[in-house]
């Protein structure tokens, strides 16, 4: 196809100027077809063949090295050779920025007027403005023609585009999109004032439509001078060159501009395809060489895609993008820049002692890069003291002098007192490699010396919290969101429920480092409160061979995110991973601690100064501060410096004895204080000997904690206690195994006979004890006890399931929880003994309660308890089935059990003593909190406890269950439960578990670092403007890829807190149908009466006739199949994949009181109605159609056994539901229920127990009407 330069139109105005030489028919009908074009394209485009233009949308091509764009100029250079009587044309560069712009202009005015009216050519102009407004994408960056030289060279002012020092390139294809755009919008605004509308209407469309562009005109000019600013920002200044982490005043400088750098390549093409295999490699587990691959394949697959688009022979452009795709992982990692900041230490592999190696290093590829490595050509500094006068631990190589060279000490040199001997542990791997040949690698004397290099035995990489901070802040709206939690703590009345940290008392009153409250950041600083958890798993899994490994795991959590997004990978900062296979002993974790409160010391006072975020382009301020610890029993002991709780002062918020343990008494439970405690935490670490410190330790139960350095750290209030743990894997485990005997083998066949019992005997316990105490080795450990005896004390001196450890894995838990926890003259060893155990749960009941599980209904976001439980193969349970099992199924079996009249009294005193149990549960662990609800979980715990001396005289209370009754004093503090508990960051152990790795205890914490942070910076990514649009197109398909589970009622509880709003759902009219007569009828009522919906329109059915101001009701709707709404999803129960999501707890009208009453979904849908609105005369809004499972009748209710336990909130309903359907929009449903079909003769109807799953502190009492 012929091509014609841009300024050389065949148009009627460009002949009459004379510059048009073609005048005959032929050019006439080119004009013609000329015209046409124009106007269907809206005169805006170049002329250009239509493949170049979909090729140039599509790959977005990139400026070459010299700022301009290869294809530009082979357009350019075709049009100097066509042959079309304009071969003297001279090339410059504004020829590509003057496209028709006088012709434009006025041929569009022109051919408005002739065919059309003025008003209809006015229409077309504003739509084609809007058009254009919309459709037009700003740039990342801009390439100025005379660039900021200085970070002093302020902007010039808001001068011309295209000459003077603030122009820009116009040969630079993103510049040219600008200027071609600005083009646009002064030629319309000059046809805008060229027109003289007769009518105000007229008028006032030409003063919004000049407005219009007037507002982009000046956001241009604004992005330019903010692009000015940034590239005068980013050039060193020679007189003050800013390093990181140099002191910019009293705070500390972070340079973080790296975050806000675009990728280094634009091709969408490339980014999608290093995409793809990045989230294969971190996600999905594919290893390199099946990256390298599958990147190959891509390639060819490009290759050809484009071959069939635009033939055999590519355009050289094409080829060279084809060509230059990368086919290498490394590329990938360092185009997204995903490896997190670290530092690395090498780690004793005895003491846990930590000696850095080099500050400030990236994890790369090969695991060794960033330790020295030696051989007899190295140079270190000659003053490196760290290896004089130590011995060298090889023989052969007689201390040589790489080794006096190495930046850290061959062997440990630490001593935990100061009179303790050094630790002396080898901390180095040496290998020796045979000579060269080469003439440089002899000696002075003419031998050849050998080649040494050293490899640390043990590694652990911190990862920085001034970079993964800076990363956070860098991402679009994080900075916002994080803000504006302190409006809300400003804001928050102490009589409304709590949701959350902000809403209780701790964080309201914590006080910053000028004595004020934390929420009154003057100057505008950024502060933030951070959550810290610490745990311990086995990386090869519990199962693996008998192999003893243990890896540590520190995670940070920014509490100032809402619970929606503070538990998302990407948003949860991994610190480091402490190398095993074995865990660190007590104080000796306090080594890790150190390195992180050294840098929290720093957030708090001077704090931090961030170059540039998203809200303050010329940098900010930041303060942080951690005051909740998250951790097991085993782990808050170690980190946070107290006693184990087999010890004598075993409790973190009181001083009662071990001994005392069975007092109930909370006036004798004396509090402990923050100054006592680190007044003895002092004493502790100020000793001279280790046996001082043994002698310290007895006296208070208190160890020294680095958290201490911390100057706001109170270690008797910030220990919380998470309720998963304690209630679900705890009290809840503890009742079933432990009283009910539902883990027992050898059931027996009636409950009231004692079954086989196989428990460890009292006296292998206590010579267990004796040998743990006196620090045998676990070889003469494991030869001396039986598996039965290790299990026994596991579970009493962990205060939790064993999970089906094997031998060696027992005694390696044990040695490390319980070595330094001397016994005294107050120690109570039968403290936590049980009851005899006895199968209260007998064959007949746990048939029962089989048979019950089977038949419940459950929403999909309950986690299942196995189906056989009790039985030998149903294996360990989850939190999550715990909670399940001990709040949903054993309530229903049992109470329908043993309430009959024929069952013994004490199987009912054991029933009530379970439901106070489960009661207490219920309103301990809900998603909002009220002090009502905390009164209630402190009234049922305390008589739970107090019941289980009732039936079970001879039994004492275990340190869990001591903690359960502290849970109040918790709830107050810090709010609901669910924000602190631990099962996020058990999930993300799991994550690290299914990494590959090659199993070596000394480089597998650093993969499983390396690959998890670089997954979690992956999906940060998909929260910037950085990834192809495509991408969030399949943003659904990407999320399920990159592992966005919800799944489970632990993890639900915080994904239900989303939006509050209605869920916004788009009424389509392919997909409508005709609304059925009653569910229409329905509809057309609830609308009509409830004003919240009308909006004062007066609806009137279809069929009827119009008058006044009365509107039609639409009678088509859309069918769906589920609505989504804060987190739960609802459907019809005529949907098998989730009949469950139909049962519901819902508010019948919006105006009557606090009753719900229960029922199931019969169909969901989306109606369109006409609305008042000023913004739209329609409203798309999402109904249920429901129909209501009616209350017992007064004759049936005594036959309901769980009305009496009023707080459960368990109760029966006729199984049948009425046949009336009510309609009510999405927001009126509450809340899901449990349904489990009840057979009881004496009911005159079918009935089923219901539980309501309503984990807010909405209404609790019941009411003849429904649940109130």
């Amino acid at each position: 196809m012929k091509r014609y330069p841009a300024d050389n139109c065949l148009c009627t105005v460009c002949t009459e100027d004379g510059r048009n030489p073609l005048g005959s028919p032929q050019s006439r009908t080119i004009r013609s077809q000329h015209l046409k074009a124009q106007r269907a394209r809206n005169l805006t485009s170049h002329v250009r063949s239509l493949e170049e233009e979909t090729l140039l949308t599509t790959l977005s091509v990139r400026e070459d090295s010299q700022g301009e764009d290869p294809l530009w100029r082979g357009w350019q250079g075709q049009l100097d050779d066509e042959d079309d009587g304009h071969r003297g044309l001279v090339y410059d560069r504004s020829w590509i920025l003057e496209p028709l712009n006088r012709c434009r202009t006025i041929g569009l005015f022109l051919l408005n007027t002739t065919e059309s009216s003025e008003q209809n050519m006015l229409q077309d102009i504003v739509v084609h403005l809007q058009e254009k407004i919309d459709g037009f994408a700003r740039p990342r960056d801009i390439l100025f023609s005379f660039p900021p030289k200085a970070p002093s060279d302020m902007y010039p002012g808001p001068r011309l585009w295209k000459i003077g020092p603030a122009s820009i390139v116009q040969t630079v294809r993103t510049n040219a999109q600008i200027l071609l755009y600005l083009e646009f919008l002064e030629e319309t605004e000059q046809v805008l004032k060229a027109m003289k509308p007769i009518n105000s209407e007229d008028r006032e469309k030409v003063r919004k439509a000049t407005a219009k562009i007037q507002e982009e005109v000046l956001k241009l000019l604004t992005f330019r001078e903010l692009e000015w600013d940034r590239c005068r920002r980013s050039v060193p200044d020679p007189e003050n060159l800013r390093v990181p982490d140099a002191f910019v005043g009293q705070a500390i400088w972070f340079n973080t501009d790296v975050h806000f750098q675009p990728l280094k390549t634009e091709r969408p093409v490339v980014i999608l395809g290093l995409f793809i295999m990045m989230v294969l490699n971190l996600f999905h587990h594919l290893v390199r060489s099946g990256c390298t691959v599958a990147l190959h394949l891509l390639k060819a697959f490009m290759c050809l895609a484009f071959q069939e688009t635009l033939g055999p022979e590519l355009p050289t452009h094409v080829k060279q993008l084809v060509d230059q795709f990368p086919v290498d992982l490394k590329t990938a990692r360092k185009l997204f820049e995903l490896e997190p900041t670290v530092t690395d230490y090498i780690c004793c592999p005895e003491c846990f002692a930590l000696y850095p190696v080099d500050g400030g290093v990236k994890l790369e590829d090969g695991g060794n890069q960033s330790v020295p490595q030696m051989n007899s050509s190295a140079t270190y500094h000659a003053d490196a003291a760290l290896n004089r006068e130590l011995p060298f631990w090889d023989d052969e190589l007689q201390e040589p002098s790489e080794a006096k060279n190495l930046p850290y000490p061959l062997e440990c040199n630490h001593r935990p007192t100061r009179d303790s001997p050094r630790c002396g542990a080898r901390l180095v791997r040496c290998s020796i490699e045979e000579p060269t040949d080469e003439p440089n690698s002899n000696s002075q004397d003419g031998r050849q010396s050998k080649l040494r290099s050293f490899r640390p035995l043990r590694m652990y990489s911190h990862q920085s919290m001034k970079a993964w901070l800076s990363r956070l802040m860098s991402r679009p709206g994080m900075e916002h969101l994080m803000d504006e939690i302190w409006d809300r703590v400003r804001n928050h009345s102490g009589q409304s429920p709590m949701s959350d940290f902000w809403d209780a008392t701790e964080l309201q009153e914590f006080r910053g480092p000028d004595k004020k409250f934390f929420y009154d950041n003057p100057n505008n600083e950024g502060r933030y409160i951070f959550s810290l958890f610490v745990d311990w798993f086995n990386p090869l899994g519990n199962k693996q061979s008998g192999k003893v490994v243990s890896s540590g795991v520190i995670f940070m959590v920014c509490l100032n995110l809402p619970l929606r997004l503070r538990y998302k990978r990407e948003n949860v900062y991994l610190v480091g991973l402490m190398p095993g296979p074995k865990s660190p002993r007590l104080q000796q974790v306090n080594h890790f601690l150190n390195i992180l409160v050294d840098e929290l010391l720093e957030f708090w006072e001077p704090g931090v100064f961030f170059s540039r975020t998203t809200s303050s382009p010329n940098g900010r301020l930041v303060r942080c501060a951690v005051v909740p610890l998250i951790c097991d029993l085993g782990a808050v002991k170690k980190v946070s410096g107290q006693a184990s709780h087999s010890a004598t002062y075993f409790c973190s918020f009181c001083k009662l004895k071990l001994h005392d343990i069975n007092t109930l008494d909370t006036t004798q439970w004396l509090p402990r204080h923050c100054a006592e405690h680190r007044a003895q935490a002092n004493e502790w670490k100020n000793a001279r000997t280790p046996k001082d410190q043994i002698k310290a330790f007895k006296r208070a139960g208190v160890r020294y904690t680095p958290l201490l350095k911390l100057p706001y750290w109170d270690p008797t209030c910030y220990v919380v206690i998470d309720t998963m743990h304690n209630l679900f894997l705890g009290l809840f485990h503890r009742h079933c195994h432990r009283i009910f005997g539902i883990d027992i083998k050898g059931v027996a066949e009636d409950g009231l006979d004692d079954a086989d019992e196989i428990v460890a005997s009292e006296e292998e316990k206590e010579k267990g004890r004796k040998m743990l105490y006196a620090g045998k080795s676990a070889n003469q450990v494991k030869n001396a006890l039986n598996k039965l005896t290790l299990q026994a004390l596991y579970e009493e001196f962990l205060s939790k399931p064993c999970e089906n450890r094997t031998k060696a894995q027992l005694i390696q838990a044990l040695m490390d929880n319980i070595s330094g926890a001397q016994p005294t003259e107050d120690d109570n060893p039968a403290a936590t003994t049980k009851p005899k155990s006895r199968a209260i749960l007998d064959k007949i009941v746990l048939e029962e309660v089989q048979a019950d599980i089977a038949k419940t209904i459950l929403p999909t976001w309950i986690g299942r308890a196995p189906s056989n439980i009790g039985s030998p193969g149903h294996g360990k349970l989850s939190a999550d089935q715990w909670r399940t099992l001990c709040t949903i199924h054993l309530p229903i079996t049992l109470t329908r059990l043993w309430t009959r009249s024929d069952a013994p009294e004490s199987r009912r005193g054991m029933l009530v003593n379970f439901l106070d149990l489960v009661t207490a549960v219920i309103y301990g662990t809900p998603r909002q909190l009220s002090q009502k609800w905390i009164q209630l979980y402190e009234h049922y715990i305390f008589r739970y406890a107090n019941g289980l001396f009732t039936s079970f005289p001879d039994i004492t209370l275990v340190p869990n269950q001591h903690y359960a009754l502290h849970l109040p004093t918790v709830l107050r503090r810090f709010g609901p439960t669910h924000a602190y508990w631990a099962f996020p960051f058990e999930r993300y152990i799991g994550l690290l578990s299914d990494i590959n790795t090659n199993r070596r205890s000394s480089e597998m914490e650093k993969t499983f670092m390396q690959t998890y942070c670089m997954g979690s910076n992956l999906r940060s990514l998909l929260s910037t403007n950085l990834l192809p649009p495509i991408i969030q197109t399949y943003r659904g398909v990407v999320d399920t890829a990159m592992g966005n589970d919800s799944r489970g009622s632990l993890m639900s509880d915080l994904m239900v807190f989303g939006p509050e709003a209605e869920p916004e759902l788009e009424y389509r009219e392919c997909k409508k149908t005709s609304m059925p007569s009653h569910y229409y009828r329905a509809l057309l009522h609830r609308v009509s009466t409830d004003s919240s919906l009308h909006s004062g329109v007066s609806f009137i059915p279809f069929d009827q006739r119009i008058s006044g101001r009365h509107v039609f009701l639409n009678q088509n709707y859309e069918v769906l199949k589920e609505i989504r709404h804060r987190g739960l999803r609802f459907s019809s129960h005529l949907v098998s994949s989730g009949q469950g999501d139909a049962f519901v707890l819902y508010k019948p009208f919006s105006g009557a009181g606090g009753s719900l009453v229960m029922g199931h979904i019969e169909s969901v849908f989306v109606h369109r109605r006409a609305t008042p609105s000023a913004e739209r005369s329609y409203q798309d809004q999402g109904f249920v159609a429901i129909q209501r499972f009616s209350d017992l009748e007064a004759s049936d209710q005594s036959y309901d056994p769980y009305r009496q336990f009023k707080h459960l909130r368990m109760r029966l309903l006729y199984s049948v539901p009425e046949q009336e359907i009510k309609i009510l929009p999405i927001v009126d449903v509450v809340a899901h229920f449990a349904s489990c079909p009840y057979d009881d003769p004496s009911l005159s109807r079918p009935c089923m127990a219901v539980v309501p799953l309503q984990r807010y502190c909405g209404p609790v009492s019941l009411s003849t009407t429904g649940l109130v």
